[in-house]
């Protein structure tokens, strides 16, 4: 933002300014209130009308801060009270309330504020992101105590008056600004890898990275050059930090060894209330552990194991069909590096390979796919079909259940039958000796 008429500082750049000690403090210009008075902004975060200049007696020295948060040639990160990181959201906002008191502080005085300047509301600067500082030129990593150094634990901005949950706002550039900007590039307890902040002076930088201090936490943060796509670089940095637990550590398109891509595979537990649409239980994690502690050396060696051994016809379709599923995993394992055990997409296909194993496991020649809509991944099986204990309960459970409702059914249909028969015209007969009629017939006891 460029300095108002008569002012020497843009609203917000930043002065370091000394008062007799050693150490110099950071402000954060906010507003400019008259001749060299202006509305200052403090790391802990008072506000005030203060003179930059000369004139003011309580000043030693004054300093400009210098581009992408370098500090001022001769002084020493440590030796600097300055500013933790924030986001770039939260910047705007205490920009914005510091410009409300400005013109609070110009009325007083009955100076002419920015018309409707005390009128906007502080959460308005969410819908602003400024860009960020510019990048700096390369130099030597600042002496020990230089990650925002002087904070006190505070945090700076990012802990201000509950800001963080407020204010902070994640993906709000499409590109890198003109400037470039600076990100968190490895996640933290409360922000995410991509998310935007303001470099704090007398943060240790080594070329494109800097480490600061967010919420207590040391943070890494990654310039990005301008024209970047943010979301890209984003997606791309999760994907080799192994952030997302359907994809392994690396990177996209690693190849690797199946057993490496196995033994990288971590199983991360579903949220039981979370939507599923496979029933019975999961059964990825311990088909690939079999298949791996077996010594197969892939999906498709393994098939070419289980097609000999199982005695199932060549020609049968379930043959080409159980290697192109096979061939699908493995390339989704091998090159494109997803996690098999938390997909449920693989746990479908595992399923449906696992079903084709049962259905030739008793007669090859002769497939029988009984209880097929219960199945659709192990344990090894005569003819080499590797089936999951727990999914064959299952199975077995679901095809019990199915048996006695057809059963209860069967019974309620001749019971009913046998009540129709006893109110006929045969009402004569007694109980001896070839006496029973079909109407006297009682009722199979239940579970009979």
């Amino acid at each position: 933002m460029a300095a108002p008429a008569g002012a020497v500082f843009d609203v917000g750049s930043i002065v370091f300014v000394n008062y007799g000690d050693a150490e110099y403090h950071e402000r954060l210009i906010g507003g400019h209130v008259e001749r060299d008075e202006y509305l200052v902004v403090t790391p802990d975060m008072d506000m005030y009308a203060e003179q930059l200049s000369g004139n003011n007696p309580d000043l030693f020295a004054l300093r400009m801060g210098g581009a992408g948060g370098l500090l001022p040639f001769g002084i020493r990160a440590g030796d600097v009270y300055g500013f933790g990181p924030i986001t770039a959201a939260e910047r705007a906002a205490i920009l914005l309330e510091a410009g409300r008191l400005c013109a609070i502080e110009k009325g007083q005085r009955g100076l002419v504020a920015a018309p409707g300047a005390a009128l906007v509301p502080v959460a308005a600067a969410a819908v602003h992101v400024p860009a960020a500082l510019p990048p700096a030129p390369a130099q030597a990593a600042p002496a020990a105590g230089a990650v925002a150094a002087g904070i006190g634990g505070a945090g700076g901005y990012a802990v201000a008056g509950g800001a963080v949950a407020a204010m902070r706002r994640g993906g709000v550039r499409a590109l890198a600004p003109a400037g470039g900007m600076w990100v968190l590039d490895e996640p933290l307890e409360n922000f995410d890898v991509g998310e935007e902040f303001a470099l704090p002076a007398g943060a240790a930088r080594m070329s494109d990275r800097a480490l600061v201090l967010i919420d207590d936490e040391v943070g890494v943060l990654k310039f990005l050059e301008p024209g970047v796509v943010v979301s890209d670089y984003t997606r791309e940095r999760k994907a080799f930090l192994g952030l997302d637990a359907r994809t392994l550590p690396g990177g996209l398109y690693v190849q690797r060894p199946f057993a490496d891509a196995i033994r990288d595979m971590v199983p991360e537990e579903r949220d039981p209330l979370a939507a599923c649409p496979i029933t019975g239980p999961r059964t990825a994690t311990w088909w690939l552990d079999q298949l791996l502690s077996q010594g197969y050396g892939g999906l498709i060696a393994r098939r070419h194991r289980w097609r000999a051994e199982s005695g199932v016809n060549a020609t049968d379709r379930v043959v080409y069909e159980h290697e192109v599923l096979s061939r699908v995993l493995e390339v989704a394992a091998t090159l494109d590096g997803v996690n098999l055990k938390n997909c449920l997409w693989a746990e479908l296909v595992l399923r449906r390979i696992q079903l084709q194993e049962e259905a030739v496991s008793e007669d090859g020649a002769n497939p029988s796919y009984e209880g097929a809509s219960h199945w659709m991944g192990t344990g090894e099986r005569k003819g080499g079909a590797l089936i999951a204990p727990s999914l064959r309960a299952f199975v077995a459970g679901e095809l019990s259940r199915e048996a006695a409702v057809l059963k209860e059914k069967r019974k309620a249909r001749e019971s009913k039958l046998a009540a129709r028969g006893g109110g006929g015209g045969g009402g004569g007969r007694g109980r001896g000796r070839g006496g029973r009629g079909r109407g006297d017939a009682e009722p199979p006891a239940a579970g009979q």
